[in-house]
């Protein structure tokens, strides 16, 4: 489940596997088929990692 916030400067966006936060929508939850159900992409420029802003380039050993 995706949640962008849309208020400049937030940190509330969200990436969340195996359920949802009621908090950030309302009314009913529609599901709708994807291209390949084996794999998804994001492009994802920078993200925040345990308090810490990562960039694209990120690596494991970071």
């Amino acid at each position: 489940m995706f949640y962008f916030s849309r208020q400049e400067g937030s940190r509330t966006s969200e990436l969340t596997f195996g359920g949802w936060n009621q908090d950030h929508f309302q009314g009913e939850l529609h599901f709708h088929n994807v291209a390949n159900k084996f794999s998804w992409l994001l492009e994802i420029f920078w993200f925040i990692q345990r308090g810490l802003q990562r960039n694209s380039r990120y690596q494991q050993n970071g």
